[in-house]
């Protein structure tokens, strides 16, 4: 593996440009994710609920992604990791905005279900670059 990077860096190579935007954009999205992670169970504490529902809340996210795995292999059949991180993007962008406007545990649930699903899209964006990568 660490060979591989050494080649990667070290050799004259025409995929070092987009390995490093690839970087710079999982980075960038790596800020976001952690900022959305912290602010969410403080969203659902404002609106009083309780600890315990707040954890299911948010574990309904795990289910919500393991559902969308089933689902993806419809969708997703002849693409690279470029359409799905693009995708993840977009969906990002949604959901700061729902989870702004979320005040009864339904749409928290569906807000979190996003966030299980542009985690998902994440992973398999990642996993499709390794891919393209070697």
């Amino acid at each position: 593996m660490t060979e591989k990077i050494k080649n990667l860096f070290l050799k004259n190579n025409n995929q070092l440009p987009l390995v490093l935007i690839f970087a710079l954009v999982v980075m960038f999205w790596a800020i976001f994710d952690s900022s959305m992670q912290y602010i969410t169970p403080i969203l659902m504490k404002e609106q009083n609920f309780s600890n315990t529902l707040i954890g299911v809340i948010i574990g309904f996210s795990s289910v919500a992604g393991a559902l969308f795995d089933f689902f993806i292999y419809k969708v997703f059949k002849d693409t690279n990791f470029r359409r799905v991180i693009l995708v993840m993007l977009a969906i990002c962008f949604a959901y700061p905005l729902l989870l702004w406007q979320a005040k009864t545990i339904w749409l928290f649930l569906f807000v979190v279900a996003i966030w299980g699903i542009y985690y998902d899209l994440y992973r398999f964006g990642m996993l499709n670059f390794n891919y393209w990568i070697h």
